[in-house]
């Protein structure tokens, strides 16, 4: 899958970038930035963004996650700030909260491809908070 990163932390970005890489994701980015994100987004559509709520500019997690649904780009947000991520849920798919392990991303990969392709996911990760039920019947 191509997923987009957006991480103000650059330690975290790294190393989530390695992980998925290691998984066989392709990544773009990570970037810090609302508007290095956008333009990742048009030139490249990535078929999932990991975006933190909280990044150093005026455009924060979720109006980033707005602007990239209108470009038809689902995002998931990556947060320490929960609830701030629930109470914008029409804006992402779910969330991971921080603390986490980039394992745990990596493991919610395959739930979010599923979802993201319409299909129930054989799997689950118990970091990942799915704001939209998957479907209950695989599409065909």
């Amino acid at each position: 899958m191509i997923v987009l990163i957006v991480e103000d932390e650059a330690i975290v970005a790294i190393n989530l970038a390695l992980e998925l890489e290691t998984a066989g994701h392709t990544i773009i980015g990570p970037v810090a930035r609302c508007e290095s994100a956008i333009e990742l987004a048009r030139e490249r559509r990535p078929a999932l963004a990991l975006v933190d709520i909280s990044l150093d500019e005026p455009c924060d997690g979720i109006a980033l996650a707005r602007m990239l649904k209108e470009l038809d780009i689902p995002s998931l947000f990556l947060t320490a700030q929960p609830e701030a991520a629930r109470a914008n849920a029409d804006a992402a798919l779910g969330l991971i909260a921080k603390p986490y392990t980039t394992r745990d991303v990596s493991e919610s990969m395959e739930v979010l491809a599923a979802v993201l392709a319409g299909r129930k996911p054989t799997s689950y990760c118990s970091a990942l908070e799915l704001f939209r039920q998957p479907p209950t019947t695989q599409a065909k």
